[in-house]
């Protein structure tokens, strides 16, 4: 598979995943407040897209910029891939599979229960590499992967409650959110055929679509920023990105796919995972390209 065409899978996987998720938690809140809130009945988010979404940091440790960035040893990575290969979740495609047999509700029943085991890997993940890796090289971590995911970050349970986003907050952010998930698909529709064109004219194709879609996401974030946020809350989001750090769609591709797939690691998964790391800080300066699983991503 070409690494086009593998940038393409994983597009739509992450995009399937979240309309499939996004239907589920829309039904069962019954317009009840968007995203998962830590705690309190103010609290609020965009509805979160999926089980799993984004790039965890142990996928992003497999890019040799990253590694470089924190200073990992050998001695870490080969624990972590060796954690990685312990926590790789057994069956989940054929769990996915039956999903086409199961009844509305049957389906939103398995998703609550993959959500719920899904953090509880988590938490488990978590406390092991909290052993592995020093408390700086997780925070650079996250803060890295906050710009990897984007809009998507605004959607992390930790992001929300540093935040302290509201629940009208996390109605008009998941207006947004729709809006460019809609966005998304379109652009995806109207490229599809093309049957007639070269290889070469395909990928030239794909990399216009995908570079479009990034410049979407990046509308959306700071959008999100700059019309929902306060100014407290802009300088938290800026100060929660750190300094400003560039990943390229390849550095990306070799994390998500140099090592095969992986869970999230510290911190809650988002959809990200888009093709250009940074985002809009606050008061709306653009530190860098805010991707997107999908992202993640």
């Amino acid at each position: 598979m070409t690494r086009v065409r593998s940038m393409l899978v994983l597009a739509l996987v992450g995009l399937i995943a979240a309309a499939i998720s996004t239907t589920a938690q829309a039904q069962r809140r019954g317009g009840g407040p968007p995203g998962g809130a830590p705690s309190g009945p103010e609290r609020g988010g965009p509805q979160r897209g999926g089980p799993q979404r984004g790039i965890g940091i142990t996928q992003l440790l497999e890019i040799e910029k990253v590694r470089t960035e924190v200073k990992a040893t050998e001695e870490q990575m080969q624990k972590l891939r060796a954690l990685r290969e312990q926590g790789r979740p057994e069956g989940m495609r054929e769990r996915f599979a039956r999903f086409r047999e199961m009844s509305e509700q049957e389906r939103e029943k398995a998703m609550a229960e993959m959500r719920a085991e899904m953090e509880k890997r988590r938490a488990e993940r978590d406390a092991q590499i909290a052993k592995i890796l020093k408390p700086e090289q997780i925070t650079r971590l996250n803060e890295i992967r906050r710009r990897v995911m984007g809009f998507d970050a605004l959607g992390d349970r930790e992001v929300v409650a540093a935040l302290k986003i509201t629940r009208d907050q996390g109605a008009k952010l998941t207006e947004i959110r729709d809006a460019l998930r809609e966005q998304t698909m379109n652009m995806f529709r109207r490229g599809e055929g093309g049957q007639d064109l070269s290889m070469e004219q395909r990928r030239a194709q794909m990399r216009e679509r995908m570079q479009k879609i990034r410049q979407a996401r990046q509308d959306a974030l700071k959008k999100a920023v700059e019309t929902v946020l306060n100014e407290e809350q802009q300088a938290t989001w800026t100060k929660l990105l750190g300094a400003p750090f560039e990943l390229s769609p390849e550095d990306l591709m070799q994390g998500r796919m140099g090592r095969g797939p992986g869970g999230p690691g510290m911190g809650r998964g988002g959809s990200g995972g888009g093709p250009a790391a940074g985002g809009p800080g606050g008061g709306g300066r653009r530190g860098g390209g805010g991707p997107g699983r999908g992202g993640g991503s």
